[in-house]
């Protein structure tokens, strides 16, 4: 009878480990999981903080508007990052610097390569900073290129008609290559079905 309660107590002792064992390997798991996706996370967390900012400034309205004119701006342009070809519509935009002075608001974006790597503005083409707004009367001022902001006037610019023929065309024809953000939004703006 002594005999047999030993086995038990041994088992029963073994299993303790051996779960302890399992507990802690799933621990330091999560751990280096947790570690990775603080990384990959570093420009969603900055956009985060930045949604919050313009949300308690009751701005973010214009979050959506600067996304929807930097894709139409760019929808067609293409960027070489490490001999790599890639269309700037179908990379997604994170909102990463807000500057807000008296009635002018600008927000700065990067388009990002795999969620977590800003492309470089300087490549084969200027790709645009940010928008500046007017908020007083909902205005949009201009593209922020560097330490400028520009605009184009006449009936063909993108600047004051982002939906030109072309635009439109190129988002018919590459619906299922845009960023999920910029077709949800085609489609929420009624250009694409």
């Amino acid at each position: 009878m002594e005999v047999k309660q030993l086995n038990i107590l041994d088992s029963m002792k073994c299993t303790s480990i051996i779960t302890i064992l399992l507990l802690m390997l799933i621990a330091c798991q999560n751990t280096k999981r947790s570690n990775v996706a603080q990384k990959m996370n570093y420009y969603d967390s900055i956009e985060n903080k930045n949604l919050k900012l313009l949300d308690s400034l009751n701005l973010k309205q214009y979050n959506d508007s600067a996304k929807w004119m930097l894709y139409t701006f760019h929808c067609d342009d293409t960027t070489k990052q490490n001999n790599e070809y890639l269309p700037l519509s179908a990379l997604p935009v994170k909102l990463v610097y807000i500057s807000k002075t008296n009635d002018t608001l600008d927000l700065l974006y990067n388009f990002m390569k795999n969620d977590s790597t800003p492309i470089s503005k300087y490549s084969e083409e200027n790709i645009t900073d940010g928008v500046q707004f007017r908020i007083s009367d909902k205005k949009l001022l201009g593209l922020i290129h560097g330490e400028g902001v520009v605009w184009q006037k006449g009936p063909f610019s993108r600047y004051e008609n982002p939906l030109q023929p072309e635009v439109i065309t190129y988002i018919k024809n590459n619906r299922d290559k845009l960023n999920l953000w910029f077709r949800e939004e085609a489609k929420r703006r009624r250009v694409i079905l």
